[in-house]
């Protein structure tokens, strides 16, 4: 992996998306050798944490802004915590998605709510953290 991937993914609390992985080169067969060897440890769906970086709350955030991809967004005592709130819990990360997305494949830690009020079209840089 280049320089310019590990920055990237040092911004990112340790984590980077299947895309960005793509865009700085690395193919399907070099992902596989990467998750298979432990270079690559795959958080959620498309989100991979790059060795040696920790597993944090802030990484855990950061995987599920990359799996949500504009289609929802941290809510809740989450959004507290991330906002230097430290008395809000760490578990389980709450998340609003748009109703019309049906996302089945998430981790134990991480709790979905749906909503009919957003429907993921909004600006997605706006929602990319939190609310």
């Amino acid at each position: 992996f280049d320089k310019q991937l590990f920055c990237l993914a040092r911004r990112q609390h340790g984590v980077v998306s299947r895309q960005q992985l793509h865009d700085a080169g690395c193919s399907p067969d070099k992902l596989t050798r990467s998750v298979s060897t432990g270079w690559l440890v795959r958080v959620l769906p498309g989100a991979y944490l790059m060795a040696p970086s920790p597993d944090t709350y802030e990484m855990r955030c950061s995987a599920i802004n990359i799996w949500l991809d504009g289609a929802g967004f941290i809510s809740g005592r989450s959004a507290g915590r991330l906002l230097g709130l430290a008395r809000m819990r760490k578990r389980p990360i709450e998340v609003t998605l748009a109703r019309r997305h049906k996302r089945m494949n998430r981790a134990p830690w991480v709790e979905v709510r749906q909503t009919a009020w957003y429907d993921g079209n909004d600006d997605r840089q706006r929602h990319n953290a939190i609310t």
